[in-house]
């Protein structure tokens, strides 16, 4: 299998191992943009309803 071979390739694999870990903080921008996708799709459907009945 091919490798991928670079100067400075040990230095960038180093690093990679030094940085700590830590998991990304869920925002509320993404639950701000749920609830507006649910009300979109609900007048959505309200709207279809009203034009069928």
């Amino acid at each position: 299998m091919p490798t991928l071979e670079f100067k400075g390739k040990q230095h960038i694999y180093a690093h990679h191992l030094t940085v700590p870990y830590r998991r990304t903080k869920r925002t509320t921008m993404f639950d701000n943009l749920t609830e507006l996708i649910k009300k979109y799709i609900s007048a959505k459907t309200q709207r279809l309803n009203l034009k069928r009945g």
